[in-house]
């Protein structure tokens, strides 16, 4: 299959072709192909496959279903498109199937409260696996932070803020710096792990390391996933649990306790309040129309009523 860089290639010829396409159509379709290229920012190499295409439609969930599906049927299109021109080959990676329902459900693949206590606790060994040490402290720092991924992969030492609690992102999605949460089980964690990162490693480089045959570099994407998934199972047992999860964890916890939407939108670092709604929707929905009908037929049907 081939890779972001030949889609790069093939959507440059693909774009002469759409001079007969209202301006606000090639925008559109520009902006999609902008979005899966940044996906990709990190995988230059990596082929492009269906469960790649799964992965970015599941990256976009802080938009509107019918917003996500505009979007693959436009990716569909395109690659349809250098199919019939024989510049791209393996077949379309995006599927009907893939479409998301339009009444979709609470979000469901986040940490509950049980989970939250049993992702904190220490392993008797840990000092001896630096492998768990990065893992916990990944997952703790993503957990109560709710940066992104991608956001945890630049972080280095020099935007940590211990005396404050705080973290700098640099250059977040969109181009935009904001300061999120560094909370005191999170430094406790990343500051085990870093007495362990190695000698020649300085506060420019990323804090989260890799140390193999390539030298000591920062961490893609894909091993932060890894990192994630792998705790999570061993100390919960849960499979569905991704980088991502971690994000809405954090959203929905600080929705139930209390946060207001604005503050909750700088954290996140959402551009517009309309996408921190959206995910408000979704994680902790409005159930106050549904706790007063429940309290109005109460009085119809007092408890204990028998039928």
């Amino acid at each position: 299959m081939p890779t972001i860089q030949d889609f790069e290639k093939g959507i440059q010829k693909y774009f002469r072709s759409c001079a007969f396409l209202a301006d606000s159509s090639v925008t559109q379709r520009r902006l999609v192909c902008d979005k899966l290229i940044e996906y990709m920012s990190d995988r230059k190499n990596e082929q492009i496959t269906v469960e790649t295409l799964i992965d970015f439609r599941n990256s976009m969930d802080e938009f509107k279903p019918s917003t996500i599906n505009k979007y693959m049927r436009i990716l569909k299109s395109i690659f349809a498109w250098m199919l019939d021109m024989g510049i791209w080959y393996g077949g379309n990676p995006v599927r009907k199937n893939m479409e998301v329902p339009q009444h979709q459900h609470e979000i469901k693949n986040v940490l509950n409260d049980n989970d939250m206590m049993r992702i904190v606790r220490r392993r008797e060994d840990a000092e001896k696996s630096i492998v768990y040490l990065r893992r916990r402290a990944i997952t703790l720092l993503l957990v109560t932070s709710a940066m992104r991924e991608s956001e945890l992969i630049e972080l280095r030492p020099i935007d940590l803020n211990w005396d404050k609690g705080t973290i700098y992102i640099a250059n977040g999605k969109g181009g935009k710096d904001r300061t999120v949460l560094f909370y005191s089980v999170a430094q406790e964690a990343v500051k085990e792990y870093m007495k362990f990162r190695p000698e020649s490693a300085t506060d420019q480089d990323a804090v989260f390391l890799a140390n193999d045959w390539r030298g000591a570099h920062k961490l893609d994407r894909r091993s932060i996933i890894t990192d994630v998934k792998e705790y999570i199972r061993s100390t919960t047992g849960r499979t569905d649990i991704s980088p991502h999860s971690l994000r809405h964890t954090a959203a929905r916890y600080m929705l139930s306790n209390g946060v207001p939407m604005a503050e909750i939108q700088a954290l996140l670092g959402h551009s517009t309040s309309a996408i921190t709604e959206h995910y408000a929707k979704l994680l902790a929905p409005d159930v106050t129309p549904i706790n007063s009908a429940s309290t109005a037929f109460d009085k119809v049907y007092p408890h204990g009523t028998s039928i």
